[in-house]
């Protein structure tokens, strides 16, 4: 099972813009994540055509996902 931690902001224009964090392990601590998201959202570093890109934070949630091979071709040894 792998695990993503999903941040989900608005722009200043009123869209919505996510950060995925990929194979994230353990649990995902809402004050480290909440404080990341304010952080990001008050540095302005990410603008778009005069748009803030993160202007406000509005989720975070956590993906755990599990895969099932399903069928996996066999290749002849040569």
């Amino acid at each position: 099972m792998t695990r993503s931690a999903n941040l989900t902001f608005k722009t200043a224009d009123d869209k919505t813009k996510s950060i995925r964090i990929s194979n994230y392990q353990g649990e995902v601590p809402e004050d480290d994540a909440k404080a990341f998201m304010e952080a990001l959202c008050a540095s302005q570093q990410f603008v778009k055509d005069g748009v803030q890109q993160y202007a406000r934070p509005t989720k975070i949630t956590a993906v755990d996902t599990e895969t099932t091979v399903v069928y996996e071709y066999d290749t002849p040894e040569a």
